[in-house]
């Protein structure tokens, strides 16, 4: 009866910090980096909406069904945003397979641009998110809130191209250590069409992680765009691949780079 006992409790003091550590490695993923999205006017609404398949490493995996972005312009150059993630998590191993789905702390968020672009110096936009613990399903409640700050750099390129450098940190939830990130972004535009590579890693924490994304975005109004995105892991800490379709529509927004400062 004592080794029973002891057992039983020795799995839950192992599984414990197991599940955290799941939890911590699906939050530094493609979701944390820098998007380029629709232009919104004050008044204007968005929607945005994302449904990948994210590959962590050899016996851990999500489904995100789906990512929602819900964006509100406060005022020129202000946007106001609530994100929801619904994922499923399945981790396999020799002897197991578990599958968990769940939600993950919902996200209040204000983008802010602080400098339109000129002829001299680029745009500077900033966005803050605080993730919330106990807006969330069971299995995937953190311990604290979760603060993020980015800051991007963008300068419009070839009259329509976009070019812009981020870097952030945020908070997981898990950890009062903040995790570092940066970001490169090459948006090409022509016609209704959009092609974007992001350059993008994580810092601290734990060992660096870097990935690389490529996508293809097609724009047939100002208001509507549809997209995919196929993504890397540059080395083996980084996540090792990930695939997406994605939608955005707006009500009362324009394409990226139509408004200089935004995009």
């Amino acid at each position: 009866m004592f080794w029973r006992m002891f057992l039983l409790l020795a799995s839950l003091t192992w599984l414990s910090p197991a599940e955290g550590q799941v939890k911590r490695k699906i939050k530094r993923g493609r979701r944390n980096k820098s998007e380029a999205q629709l232009v919104l006017n004050p008044g204007g609404f968005q929607v945005a909406w994302e449904v990948g398949h994210e590959v962590i490493n050899d016996s851990l995996s999500t489904f995100i069904h789906p990512n929602l972005v819900l964006r509100y312009g406060l005022r020129q150059g202000t946007d106001f945003s609530i994100e929801i993630n619904a994922l499923n998590t399945k981790q396999s191993g020799y002897s197991t397979k578990k599958n968990t789905p769940g939600i993950e702390p919902l996200l209040l968020g204000v983008d802010h641009v602080f400098l339109k672009e000129t002829e001299h110096r680029p745009s500077i936009v900033g966005s803050m998110q605080l993730a919330l613990p106990f807006a969330a399903s069971a299995s995937f409640k953190a311990n604290h809130l979760g603060p993020s700050v980015q800051f991007s750099a963008g300068r419009t390129v070839r009259k329509a191209d976009i070019a812009s450098l981020s870097a952030g940190l945020f908070w997981d939830g898990f950890s009062t250590v903040p995790i570092y990130s940066y970001g490169f972004d090459y948006l090409l535009q022509w016609s209704n069409y959009a092609a974007s590579a992001s350059c993008f890693g994580f810092l601290g924490s734990g060992l660096p992680q870097h990935n690389l994304d490529l996508s293809m975005f097609w724009q047939p109004s100002e208001t509507l765009q549809l997209g995919v995105t196929a993504g890397v892991g540059l080395n083996q800490a980084a996540h090792k691949k990930y695939i997406s379709v994605s939608g955005q529509i707006g009500f009362g927004s324009n394409r990226p780079g139509k408004e200089k400062g935004h995009y």
